[in-house]
């Protein structure tokens, strides 16, 4: 895809955005009611706000989930070291 290709050699403009609005308001038109934004530079050129259905950063999610598993384990740890 050039719109990813263009971010990584820092040449984004305003037509890749373009280009990822379409594709997004083509999916939405086939049904998706959200996307998942699954390359990392691809956050750099979309944001929720440019879509009217919601876009995924799939870092931010990975990120999100593995900080809420190594507390939830922090957590569980200090519970059994109090128990003990």
């Amino acid at each position: 895809m050039c719109c990813i290709l263009n971010v990584i050699a820092g040449r984004a403009a305003e037509e890749d955005i373009q280009v990822l609005q379409e594709i997004i308001r083509g999916l939405q038109e086939r049904g998706a009611e959200a996307v998942i934004l699954g390359c990392t530079e691809l956050p750099l050129l979309i944001n929720q706000s440019l879509s009217e259905i919601p876009v995924l950063d799939s870092l931010e999610l990975l990120a999100e989930d593995s900080c809420e598993e190594i507390f939830s384990v922090e957590k569980n740890v200090q519970a059994l070291s109090q128990e003990l």
